[in-house]
């Protein structure tokens, strides 16, 4: 039981705004209420009809009237809400008019009272042009009423006066009575109707900035998704056009970039052609900081960017505190009372938005830019330091292979063993392997685990150590990792003594240099200087024969070797 009457007392139906659904469940309420009101006068109805068989107006009022609740619970339900309430209204003025007449008196007490019941249900329920046409009603149904009075020769509850002075009298001041009552329900009614007004109203533009809103949750990265963005904010405010101007770098004009159907399009083609105007609205409104409102009825000079339907046109400039502008958003109307206060305010909101996100879209390509940039400078960079790597690796390779090359066949190989170093000129088969592709090497020969790690300078392999342990158990990560720093040290104190040696030939050569220079500045004569040139040449380099000539002057020297 409980649940059928929770059943009967919930609106079911989802409606959006919250006014409608308070509305709606209130009169869901008091029409059930009325319902059983109804059921509950039935037994007495039916008791009264079979003591009197007599068929009377009023007692159609019963099933009339509970088969217009259901409908007006029914239509509740279905989200009709108007049309439930004008049912309601209407239900009670029915049961008003069936249970007056013709019995009741015109000019009797009952029949004011019941007569005003749909008057205060209009004036509570309906608009005010609904109001006043349910007064109008109610007059003529007691013009009416007055006339049947009359004419059925009813006498006037007053005893005073004639029947139609007394039901003209009583009409005049029910008509009056009506008319009172609908002024004081339109006066104070209109205020709660202007205050539900402005609360839809509100709830609309709510409604519509959060579409806007989530428009603007997802930067434009290109000129499509800015003309896509406003074409939702054009149709979430119900606009007639909207378009966006951007300030060029350059000239810091605004230029259009965005414009919304086929209109826009046109637009942006001729735009493209068009050099922008310094004195037009738009770029004035670039440079204000609040929104310009231009109606039909301004000057021709402002209407310049009116389109065929606009009537009127807001600029609001796109700017993001104190920094340079962005922009304009312009917005078209089709009505000159389109951009109200309130809807000029909530505008400008969404322009701020949408000039920090276009500022942002903005910091962010110029970012990815900047990224882009170093991206390409760190390319650069790490091919430069590649190419050095090679050069370093080239280098080390060519002057070690030159340093070796003088040790002919015998190229440098030792044998550390029982406390005692011995050359060697044999390599491993793991050694070999090691030297050639420059990586450690872990594995096991018979009972032997054997470790070799190259010997690397500057990224090149100057040669490789082998070390070898019998038994259990192997080598491990950490001497591997030990094996690696010895060698690295190696390379460093063998490139030292590379170049120690190198200085000391060096100076060597020098000093021979000079020695032979200061012999051959002993004597002046030519003769006796060439001779003395080859001789000292062949000790200095070691040379078994000697020429030296000029022009067609050619001295042979030779000396055996010794």
């Amino acid at each position: 039981m409980q649940n059928r009457i929770t059943r009967l007392t919930t609106v079911h139906f989802g409606y959006p705004d919250s006014a409608e659904r308070q509305q709606a469940s209130r009169l869901l309420i008091i029409n059930l209420a009325w319902m059983v009101m109804i059921i509950a006068a039935s037994p007495l109805l039916s008791w009264w009809v079979i003591e009197d068989p007599h068929l009377e107006p009023g007692i159609l009022f019963v099933p009339v009237s509970l088969a217009a609740a259901v409908l007006v619970h029914w239509s509740i339900q279905r989200g009709w809400l108007q049309r439930a309430r004008f049912l309601f209204v209407l239900n009670i003025m029915m049961m008003s008019l069936l249970t007056i007449f013709p019995d009741y008196r015109l000019d009797s007490t009952p029949f004011t009272i019941v007569l005003l019941l749909p008057l205060t249900a209009a004036g509570v329920l309906l608009r005010r042009s609904s109001l006043l046409g349910i007064a109008l009603l109610l007059i003529v149904a007691v013009a009416v009423g007055g006339s049947i009075q009359i004419g059925v020769g009813l006498e006037p509850e007053p005893s005073s006066g004639s029947a139609v002075e007394s039901v003209g009298a009583t009409i005049f001041v029910v008509a009056l009575m009506i008319v009172l009552s609908t002024i004081m329900l339109v006066t104070f009614g209109s205020t709660i109707e202007d205050v539900t007004v402005q609360q839809h109203h509100l709830a609309h533009l709510i409604t519509n900035t959060a579409a806007a809103s989530h428009a603007l949750v997802t930067m434009p990265d290109s000129d499509e998704d800015l003309n896509r963005t406003i074409e939702q904010i054009r149709d979430a405010f119900e606009l007639y056009h909207a378009q966006v101007y951007l300030a060029d770098p350059l000239s810091g004009l605004a230029v259009l970039r965005a414009s919304t159907g086929f209109i826009g399009r046109r637009l942006l083609e001729e735009e493209s052609l068009r050099r922008p105007d310094e004195s037009s609205p738009v770029n004035n409104a670039l440079r204000q900081t609040e929104p310009i409102q231009i109606l039909n009825t301004a000057p021709e000079d402002q209407r310049v960017g009116f389109l065929p339907a606009t009537q009127s046109e807001l600029l609001l400039p796109l700017r993001v505190g104190d920094l340079l502008p962005v922009g304009v958003l312009d917005l078209h109307g089709a009505a000159p009372t389109t951009f109200s206060p309130r809807l000029v305010e909530v505008l400008t909101a969404v322009s701020n938005q949408l000039a920090a996100v276009l500022h942002g879209a903005h910091q962010t390509r110029e970012l990815r830019a900047t990224y882009a940039e170093r991206d390409q400078l760190l390319e650069r960079v790490e091919s430069g330091r590649q190419e050095v790597a090679r050069i370093n690796r080239q280098l080390v390779g060519t002057t070690w292979g030159t340093y070796l090359a003088d040790y002919r066949e015998a190229v440098p190989g030792f044998d550390w063993q029982e406390q005692s170093i011995t050359p060697s000129s044999t390599e491993s088969e793991l050694l070999r392997q090691t030297m050639e592709d420059g990586q450690p090497h872990l594995e096991r020969r018979g009972d032997e685990h054997v470790l070799s790690v190259p010997i690397r300078l500057r990224g090149q392999a100057l040669g490789a150590i082998e070390f070898r342990r019998p038994g259990e158990p192997g080598w491990s990560s950490q001497a591997l990792e030990m094996a690696q720093a010895v060698a690295e040290r190696l390379a460093l104190s063998l490139e030292n003594a590379r170049l120690f040696e190198q200085a000391q030939t060096t100076a060597q050569r020098e000093q021979l240099i000079s020695q032979v220079t200061s012999q051959l500045q002993t004597t002046n004569d030519l003769q006796t200087l060439l001779t003395l040139a080859a001789a000292e040449f062949q000790d200095a380099l070691g040379a078994t024969r000697t020429q030296v000539r000029l022009g067609e002057a050619f001295i042979d020297s030779s000396a055996e070797q010794a």
